[in-house]
């Protein structure tokens, strides 16, 4: 995003000659080392990979026009992240979210309140008021919509986070609101995040390499309800009920409404007697979305009437309307909305073949509701998916897939994980590979087919990540049809 700063940074002095660790030098860490150096700290950078300093400093650039890398030379080093490693030495430790808490050199910082994220060092400093999304499918587009939905109110607001632009570089920045994607990782190793709304979209098995288990995954989530003023969640979905009240949240989950599909919104803070009290109801069917007993955004008024789309709208109204705003502009934007690249992304069409680009589909859960859009959009189906499983059991598959989907190409790292689970399928040498198969099977069939790209797995054992994986699909259906 493009720079919106004050013309002078905003100096703190308790950064001073401080001697400061950033583990981790992906985007997040990179941000908080710039930050760090122009706080006057000396700062120096570790991680896993080997280090090119020369690389590293020259994508080093700083808000303050006067300054580059050279200016700081003085204040910085690197070093390679290694099971020995000591911070003993250091005042204050940022651990980027990318880097794993349990790798030996940083687990004994774990519970010491120098060790901090990038988040707690943006939270120091921030004094807009910030809307923090989480959930394992869907947040990249619910923070999108909800940007736009707050702009239609006349409301300035950033998003950053886990998307777009780190939280660090949206310090003294002018908004309204702060939109923040959060996930699991940052969940995990953040101290305090004070949320004006906190929202977990859902919970379905993901990053199980990294939490050890579903429960621990859960319980990350969870996190983000801690120091929150305002909770929305599923009321169908338990997971994302704010668990520090569990006998409330249970007895909540099992008074659902009759649609299967809804949304709560509760106040945290509120004790247990009332804390659900007050309840909005939103809720949906397959002709529209609802507010109480009105109906808000009709199935038929959205380019593709998608159950999970308009799953994702109600969690959008139910955020702006525990702010006290109005939901007639909200209503319009949404209607409007076209969906991000790699999310169900429709990439060409013909009579006969429909091609859609689902490659942030990188968990089990996403996958399925995915197949369940193209099953309720009475298409026939041919998925391709595969990859880095991450340590998901794809067997949560299986059942939808053997009854919806006429044939399944799969390749990547974990393919021959699929292979017994499924009745057809065919194993592809690569995703180029699997279109071609793809493409042949679905010119034999009758009625409208679609060639669903939704991988199920991460993208990470065959490209750089999963718009990468996105791009390669995108571009072969498009040459195809040149």
């Amino acid at each position: 995003m493009e720079k919106q700063r004050s013309s002078s940074l905003k100096i703190y002095a308790e950064y001073r000659d401080m001697n400061i660790a950033v583990i981790g030098l992906g985007v997040t860490g990179l941000a908080c080392l710039r930050f760090l150096l122009e706080q006057g700290a000396k700062v120096c950078g570790f991680d896993q990979k080997p280090i090119n300093t020369e690389d590293l400093l020259s994508s080093i650039t700083f808000d303050n026009v006067q300054s580059n890398s050279e200016d700081f030379s003085a204040s910085l080093d690197f070093e390679r992240l290694s099971s020995d490693t000591s911070f003993s030495d250091f005042d204050l430790v940022v651990l980027s979210p990318g880097i794993n808490p349990a790798h030996p050199a940083i687990s004994p910082l774990m519970g010491n309140k120098k060790l901090v994220s990038d988040l707690d060092l943006f939270a120091r400093h921030n004094h807009i008021p910030c809307i923090g999304v989480t959930g394992s499918n869907g947040k990249s587009t619910v923070v999108d919509m909800l940007q736009k939905a707050l702009m239609a109110c006349g409301k300035k607001a950033l998003l950053g986070g886990n998307f777009g632009t780190s939280a660090i570089d949206l310090l003294g920045i002018e908004a309204d609101y702060i939109v923040l994607e959060l996930s699991s990782f940052q969940l995990q190793i953040s101290q305090q995040i004070p949320l004006a709304v906190a929202c977990i979209l859902n919970v379905t098995e993901d990053h199980i390499d990294r939490h050890g288990s579903l429960e621990n995954y859960a319980l990350a989530k969870q996190r983000i309800f801690e120091h929150a003023a305002w909770g929305v969640f599923n009321r169908d979905d338990t997971a994302t009920l704010p668990q520090q009240d569990k006998e409330q949240s249970d007895e909540l989950a099992n008074n659902k409404v009759q649609m299967s599909a809804s949304v709560g919104i509760t106040s945290t803070l509120n004790t247990a007697d009332d804390a659900y009290g007050n309840m909005a109801q939103f809720w949906q069917d397959s002709r529209a979305i609802y507010f109480d007993k009105t109906s808000l955004i009709y199935a038929n008024e959205l380019t593709m009437p998608m159950s999970h789309m308009m799953l994702n709208m109600q969690f959008v109204l139910a955020i702006v309307h525990s702010l006290g705003l109005p939901l007639g502009p909200v209503v319009l934007a949404l209607k409007a909305y076209q969906g991000l690249a790699n999310r169900f992304e429709l990439v060409r069409e013909d009579e006969q073949v429909i091609y859609i680009n689902d490659s942030k589909a990188t968990n089990p859960g996403a996958c399925l509701a995915a197949l369940n859009c193209a099953y309720n959009l009475q298409w026939n189906i041919i998925l391709i998916a595969g990859g880095d499983a991450k340590g998901a059991d794809l067997r949560v598959l299986q059942n939808t897939i053997n009854m919806h989907v006429s044939l399944s190409i799969v390749f990547g790292k974990d393919a021959d994980k699929f292979l017994p689970l499924l009745k057809h399928v065919k194993k592809a040498e690569n995703l180029n590979h699997a279109i071609k198969l793809a493409e042949q099977a679905a010119r034999q069939q009758s009625g409208k087919t679609a060639i669903l790209l939704s991988p199920a797995c991460a993208s990470t054992d065959m490209f750089a990540n999963y718009v990468a994986r996105g791009d390669e699909f995108r571009r072969t259906v498009l040459e195809m049809a040149a």
